[in-house]
């Protein structure tokens, strides 16, 4: 996958430490909380994305930048989209 890490940007840690919740620290034998994501892959938003009950919204048919390929949630594989 080309553009994996390839922004190095930290907002995510800043915005969470900006309103007073611990920054995560990995630490060796814990299980991992993980995103995968590629910041300039194109794809476009379908309906099939929606994993909600809810269905509104203005995004379907929009192309979008960037994708989390595959999230881990305390160590364990949650989606991945491909």
């Amino acid at each position: 996958m080309r553009g994996v890490f390839a922004t190095g940007r930290r907002e995510s840690p800043l915005a969470i430490d900006a309103i007073g919740l611990p920054l995560p620290r990995p630490a060796e034998g814990e299980a991992a909380n993980l995103t995968v994501f590629d910041a300039l892959t194109r794809w476009t938003f379908e309906e099939r994305h929606i994993h909600s009950k809810s269905r509104n919204t203005p995004f379907v048919g929009y192309e979008m930048v960037g994708r989390a390929w595959a999230i881990y949630n305390k160590g364990r594989f949650v989606e991945t989209e491909g």
